[in-house]
């Protein structure tokens, strides 16, 4: 099975929140480690997570809103 370099979001190593080609500066990008491509913290990392899918030009843009409340302060 492959390695591979991940940064995990700190030092208990649960959530991988990066995947690198290869080792990089531990200043620039703390917590790394490695990992197998079957090991389930990476493959929850990969898994696309959809809430729910929103088709209506009007709901997406009130959603874009309501998660970007300074890009709405600016349009007011």
């Amino acid at each position: 099975m492959n390695k591979l370099n991940v940064q995990f979001a700190d030092t208990s190593e649960i959530v991988v929140v990066s995947v690198f080609a290869g080792l990089q500066d531990p200043g620039d990008h703390p917590n790394q480690g490695e990992v197998s491509e079957d090991d389930p913290r990476y493959l929850e990392f990969i898994t696309l997570k959809v809430d729910s899918v929103i088709t209506d030009p009007v709901e997406k843009l009130k959603a874009f809103l309501a998660d970007n409340p300074d890009v709405a302060e600016i349009l007011k």
